[in-house]
This record gives C-alpha cells, structure tokens and sequence, in this order.
C-alpha cells in the first residue's frame, strides 16, 4: 500500500507540474463491480502530496 500511496503522489505531481489535468477518482463501487473477481482485491489508495 505504501508503493501505491507513493506512486499516486508522484503520478498527481507530474501531472501538476506539466500544468496536465488530475483526473478525478473513480467511485470505488464501480471499480469493485468492474474489477472484483476471484482471488482479486480491491482497495482505495489516498495521499499526502504535502509529503512526497
């Protein structure tokens, strides 16, 4: 999770400092219906960009 946490933050930045825009999130249900099957996890990741 902390590699997530950490990726997220670098993706939002990069994308900020190219003056790009930041996607909004994606609500969790529909990620969950989407992507969940078997053997599968589904976990919402946030950030402190204000750290990274």
């Amino acid at each position: 999770l902390m590699r997530a946490e950490i990726g997220l933050a670098l993706t939002v930045i990069d994308l900020e400092s190219h003056h790009e825009e930041v996607p909004q999130p994606t609500d969790l249900e529909k990620v969950i219906e989407e992507f969940q099957t078997d053997g599968v996890q589904v976990q919402a990741i946030t950030t402190d960009l204000d750290e990274y």
